[in-house]
């Protein structure tokens, strides 16, 4: 029987699956299904330790290749300490004595702002949607995660204002709140989707976020777990110190 590979990229099981989406699919369901929108499939990851499994994660570009960090808007005194630059540091392109090659963070993250760039709002909100209806795959059991909340820039920043613009088109789109962070303070963020939801570095956008050496006493403090918190999910237009880490 032939076969129509959707989202392929390495065989677990009897599942084909790329970033944990998709199944291989014969030919012949195909004609129930209706016709696909998009031209590049996205590729996203499910949280981590601190964001937890009820959140997918979108990048436009990665740590190693972060406007921010660039042009001197990390707020950071050492940009080199970024944590996500650290996974990308650290998890390498590389082969298994088995032979079979693993992608490293950076590579992945460089697709995804390949991806990014050359998808249109709607081609991304649309698989967004999918994924947030159909929850996301889990490796381990393969048991489905409700999603509720899309991030965006795990690593790396907006690179332009047509970057924000496009976030903010696609978070008008999607049936869930989406939220992240900028240090990009020399981009306009007054315009942004009611759905959007942005945390300035160091500035206020819908929201601040601070990175201090020390916490303010009566200020609002970032606990280190987002499942445990939702103050930079919501647009409350207050800052939330966080300590260097």
């Amino acid at each position: 029987m032939q076969y129509l590979l959707d989202y392929v990229l390495t065989n677990r099981g009897k599942y084909f699956t790329i970033a944990n989406i998709g199944v291989v699919r014969p030919v012949e369901q195909e004609a129930t299904r209706q016709p696909r929108r998009h031209k590049v499939k996205i590729k996203v990851s499910n949280g981590n330790a601190k964001i937890g499994e009820d959140t997918i994660i979108i990048n436009m570009n990665s740590a190693t290749d972060c406007p921010s960090r660039q042009s001197g808007l990390c707020q950071l005194d050492n940009p080199g300490k970024c944590y996500a630059l650290k996974a990308e540091r650290q998890y390498k392109d590389h082969f298994l004595k088995s032979g079979k090659f693993v992608t490293g963070c950076l590579t992945a993250r460089r697709y995804q702002e390949q991806v990014w760039d050359n998808s249109t709002p709607d081609d991304i909100a649309f698989q967004l949607n999918h994924l947030v209806a159909r929850g996301y795959r889990q490796l381990l059991d393969e048991s489905y995660s409700k999603i509720k909340y899309i991030r965006f820039s795990e690593s790396g920043d907006f690179k332009s204002q047509a970057d924000v613009d496009k976030m903010s088109q696609i978070a008008d789109m999607v049936t869930v709140p989406v939220y992240g962070y900028t240090a990009r303070r020399d981009l306009d963020f007054t315009q942004i989707s009611n759905n959007m939801i942005v945390c300035g570095s160091g500035f206020k956008a819908s929201n601040e976020f601070k990175a201090v050496s020390k916490l303010t006493p009566g200020n609002l403090h970032c606990v280190g777990n987002c499942r445990l918190c939702n103050l930079c999910k919501i647009s409350h237009g207050k800052t939330v110190e966080v300590l260097l880490h």
